[in-house]
């Protein structure tokens, strides 16, 4: 996005000279949408790590018993999340775009 934004001021940083790389306004639209739904996600991770006392890349600090309440509460707010969308497709993406993996539900886990 940031490259994005520096095209916006092109004319103000090198009057005169066109961008080194143009996008269409069709494209630049995408782009919009796509750092819009960036953005979107991005909050709703920063969220959940306030509510859950979340560290780096979703780690629970605390007892197995804690984990436990975490990983349950955060699976309910991942279906309540998934429901939100409108039809199949979205809600197959939604699941998908979910911020938090829990890697003790994959269906292959490293022997250890």
């Amino acid at each position: 996005m940031a490259l994005y934004d520096v095209f916006q001021h092109w004319q103000e940083i090198v009057p005169g000279e066109d961008p080194p790389v143009l996008d269409s306004p069709v494209e630049l639209e995408d782009l919009k949408l796509h750092h819009a739904t960036w953005l979107q996600h991005q909050e709703l991770l920063e969220v959940l790590d306030r509510e859950f006392d979340l560290g780096e890349y979703g780690h629970v600090m605390g007892d197995r018993s804690k984990f436990e309440m975490v990983r349950a509460a955060l699976w309910k707010k991942k279906l309540e999340y998934i429901e939100q969308g409108k039809d199949d497709e979205t809600r197959r993406k939604r699941s998908l775009w979910w911020p938090y993996r829990d890697t003790l539900r994959d269906e292959v886990v490293l022997e250890r």
